[in-house]
């Protein structure tokens, strides 16, 4: 037992009455061990009082309390006063920076691993890499850098624990450049990179999918075999960003030269996501055969794929295979199953898994009651929806309710659940205020208001002359107060060109973007992007325009079908259900469903032809929702499929070598309320392809 601290009142006692016979290193200790770095000082400075000899060791302990105790300065002055009666060890002054490090006082660190030198106490790899990874916490790289490289002038050398360190501490901040940086610096140094180093350096790179897996391909070069912490560290780097095809090709590899475990399984499994649904499942099929059971990890992984495809039949079927085999669903597993359920239009089972868990000692979670009041929105029950809130609402299922209310055009209702988040100073963003404008009758007073209070006066950033520019391969439209337009490429998904951009404008000192909208990679043209953060004032008053149905978006398609007399106008009103189209396939599919959500598209027919016996139409389609392939969808479901659409049996014509869809023209407002309008021509593919329907 740890003796009590000694008081005031207490030392006046003598040291030896306090300790009542017992050794004063070992008390010290036990006060160490105990963290009461305060009563281990007391206890010095009283022993001090009577002139007693005081050994290295126990000014070490008392160091040691200081640091556990989280007490830096103190222990930077005890090691001060011990440096001034006796010749101090390294390892006093090692306990010292740790402490330092974990206080986050990086410049106490370097310049205790300094004054080392000036009293001839030999520095080693602790002292280094405790006052590297302080450095490094406080994003200090270039200063950790030095050290790293003052180490063999110091006669220290670096050893692969260090530098692993190092490795681990900038991948545990998403610091993945400066982590790379480290692993390049191993030879440098003279260490041979080990294991530790490289799995370190692939995990430092879970949202740089292509490093991570270069890294892992570059190990037998540096004569290390990858395990499978190596592979599932790339892995998951692939499942961070979306990428499931080289996640599955990954764990094929890692099945010829390592053990696979649950694990790997499951990152491969939380990389499939919507479009490679099949995969989940056939991964875990394949865990069975292996006899690795599936842990509930793994199954919530396979959920969640199910999930975000709207798979609600075989999701309820996974939930009951985990009770089968004993691996009781948590409040992930739940969540993502409800929320299948929801994207089903299946409300009443949502509400029936919601009561189910309480049985089962599971509480509801946000996403849990979200997926639920989403759901009755879903079905226009907003009544039900308000019912659900949790009385200490949060902000997500609020959003759900809000939506609820708007889309049962109850604006009444949403406005002042959008009140309540705001006195509970959880603004409501650009999407939730669009979902009530779109259904509220003074909608006009409200925009100008909102652009205001998000906006005001202050400017969106520093204007950026970038019209005509090429950003990473895409070409720049137009760039006005907040707001920049690109002609997106076909073959490119919308992600890449916003990872593509984001990265030459942080190259030129302009920091985080926002996508507004989508282009599907077979698609071309005007692609709008927010200059300014995720919950910016710009990018809220952007999103507010998208969700409240204020931006114009046309684009041009050429389709084949019964004719069309040119200058006809139509009207497609649908609902449209998105999925995977089915087993084994991962590309999605739109169709017509009653239990769908909204959409509406317009289209005007500019040129007719007539092709080798077909009906060919150039279309201009104004879609007045944002579905998944609502163009396509719709134009199918009239039977007249946009040309070079594999997916909804579009013409497949040599002299048109992809898809015709194009976004021809965009029209909302910039952040400071101008008109920001811009034209993006046909790219000269489908130029090409137009110029040939109308010669022939």
């Amino acid at each position: 037992m740890a003796p009590q601290p000694p008081t005031r009142s207490s030392a006046g006692l003598g040291s030896q009455q306090l300790l009542k016979g017992r050794d004063a290193s070992q008390v010290l200790k036990e006060l160490a061990q105990a963290r009461r770095g305060r009563a281990a000082r007391q206890l010095l400075e009283l022993l001090r009082e009577e002139g007693a000899e005081i050994p290295v060791q126990q000014w070490h302990s008392v160091i040691h309390a200081c640091a556990k105790s989280r007490e830096w300065q103190q222990g930077v002055h005890v090691l001060a006063q011990m440096s001034a009666q006796v010749t101090p060890e390294p390892w006093g002054y090692n306990t010292a920076i740790g402490a330092c490090q974990r206080c986050n006082q990086w410049q106490a660190a370097v310049a205790l691993l300094a004054s080392m030198a000036e009293a001839t106490v030999q520095q080693n790899v602790i002292s280094y890499t405790w006052a590297v990874n302080g450095c490094l916490e406080a994003n200090a790289f270039e200063v950790a850098l030095r050290l790293v490289k003052s180490m063999q002038p110091a006669a220290v050398l670096p050893d692969a624990i260090g530098c692993s360190s190092a490795i681990k501490s900038c991948g545990t901040r998403g610091r993945w450049q400066e982590a790379l940086v480290f692993l390049e610096l191993m030879p440098e140094v003279h260490v041979a990179a080990n294991l530790v180093a490289y799995n370190s350096a692939i995990f430092a790179c879970v949202g740089r999918w292509e490093a991570s897996v270069e890294i892992l391909s570059s190990m037998p070069s540096a004569m290390l075999a990858p395990d499978v912490v190596s592979f599932s560290s790339a892995i998951k780097a692939c499942s961070a960003a979306a990428e499931w095809r080289p996640a599955l090709r990954l764990l094929a590899d890692a099945a010829e030269v390592a053990a696979l475990d649950s694990m790997a399984f499951s990152c491969a499994i939380d990389a499939c996501g919507a479009v490679a649904w099949p995969w989940a499942m056939d991964l875990l099929r394949q865990m069975h055969g292996l006899q690795l059971a599936p842990d509930v990890y793994t199954f919530s992984a396979a959920l969640s794929s199910l999930a975000a495809a709207g798979r609600w039949q075989p999701a309820l079927q996974l939930l009951q295979a985990m009770r089968e085999a004993k691996v009781w669903p948590n409040a992930v597993s739940y969540g993502a199953a409800m929320s299948a359920c929801d994207k089903g239009g299946q409300w009443e089972l949502v509400l029936q898994l919601l009561q189910e868990m309480p049985a089962n000692k599971l509480a509801p979670d946000t996403i849990c009651k979200s997926s639920a009041v989403s759901a009755c929105a879903s079905s226009l029950r907003w009544q039900r929806a308000l019912a659900l809130l949790p009385k200490q609402e949060d902000y997500y299922s609020c959003s759900s309710a809000i939506n609820a209310c708007a889309r049962a055009s109850s604006w009444p209702q949403a406005l002042q659940l959008a009140s309540r988040l705001q006195s509970q100073q959880l603004p409501p963003n650009g999407i939730m205020w669009g979902a009530i404008l779109s259904v509220m009758p003074d909608a006009e007073a409200q925009l100008s208001r909102l652009r205001a209070l998000w906006v005001g006066k202050e400017p969106p950033g520093p204007p950026l002359p970038l019209a005509g520019t090429d950003l990473a391969g895409v070409r720049c439209l137009r760039c006005e107060a907040g707001l920049l337009a690109v002609d997106k490429p076909a073959g490119l998904t919308s992600e890449q060109v916003i990872s593509g951009i984001s990265r030459w404008l942080a190259d030129a000192g302009y920091q985080g973007i926002q996508r507004l909208s989508r282009l599907d990679a077979q698609t071309s043209g005007v692609m709008p992007v927010s200059l300014c953060p995720e919950g910016a004032g710009a990018t809220s008053w952007f999103q507010l325009q998208f969700a409240s149905r204020r931006v114009r978006k046309v684009y041009w398609a050429l389709c084949s079908g019964a004719p069309l007399a040119e200058n006809a106008r139509g009207l497609i009103v649908s609902r449209l259900s998105s999925s995977a189209s089915g087993q084994g396939s991962s590309v999605m599919q739109t169709q017509w469903s009653r239990t769908g959500k909204e959409a509406r598209t317009e289209y005007t027919v500019l040129e007719s032809f007539t092709l080798r016996g077909k009906s060919v139409m150039l279309l201009e389609a104004v879609p007045k929702t944002g579905r998944t392939h609502q163009i396509r969808s719709h134009l199918a479901g009239l039977q007249r499929p946009i040309v070079g659409d594999r997916n909804y049996q579009g013409w497949i014509a040599a002299w048109c070598p992809r898809l015709f869809l194009h976004c021809a023209r965009i029209s909302m407002q910039d952040a400071a309320g101008k008109p920001f309008e811009v034209e993006a021509p046909l790219p000269e593919d489908l130029r090409l392809a137009l110029e040939h329907v109308r010669s022939t």
